[in-house]
């Protein structure tokens, strides 16, 4: 005799999410700890373009800033840093724990932000928000945030959007490094 279709799809539905627990969850690291995977690739600047640009995007010129470091403690409830005239906002659920943060504005031409503990991971997308008023391209298009080695090569462009009305650009970051205003 047959099981009905319902009973199948349970049954299977069960195999499967048993299998995920098993195999798809082996690591708690994430959203509180520096990871390191000694097994990935290095990040290759050919790919990664060289000479502050990746894909056609280029690192914004911009009035010097001035450095600023701001710390704060941010745990699962979420929160928002501000530094300088940037900010990052850190969703509920983001954190397992609560994480000393630092967010720096690099003193240099560009407008650029580094934040510790680097190689902080999170189960959400944060967001980050930076000003590009003061840079050479603010009017010459769309702008967006990008992640940066410390030589400014560009190596990832993560989801932005460019606020044109108040000058501004906000992008969806899941790691901490140093991140930069690109055009």
């Amino acid at each position: 005799m047959s099981q009905a279709p319902s009973a199948r799809y349970w049954k299977g539905a069960l195999a499967v999410a048993g299998a995920l627990a098993v195999f798809g969850c082996g690591s708690n690291a994430f959203a509180t700890d520096p990871v390191t995977d000694p097994a990935a690739p290095a990040p290759s600047l050919s790919q990664g373009g060289g000479n502050g640009h990746h894909g056609g995007r280029r690192i914004d010129r911009c009035k010097p800033q001035q450095s600023e470091k701001v710390t704060d403690r941010i745990g699962i409830v979420g929160g928002t840093i501000r530094f300088g005239r940037n900010q990052i906002t850190i969703p509920p659920g983001a954190l397992s724990k609560t994480v000393t943060i630092t967010a720096e504005v690099v003193a240099d031409s560009t407008n650029s932000v580094r934040f510790e503990p680097h190689g902080l991971v999170f189960a959400r997308a944060v967001i980050l928000k930076l000003r590009y008023d003061g840079c050479t391209q603010s009017s010459a298009g769309t702008h967006e945030i990008v992640y940066t080695d410390d030589n400014l090569n560009v190596l990832e462009e993560p989801f932005s959007i460019d606020r044109v009305t108040d000058r501004s650009v906000e992008g969806e970051i899941w790691h901490f490094s140093r991140y930069a205003v690109a055009w």
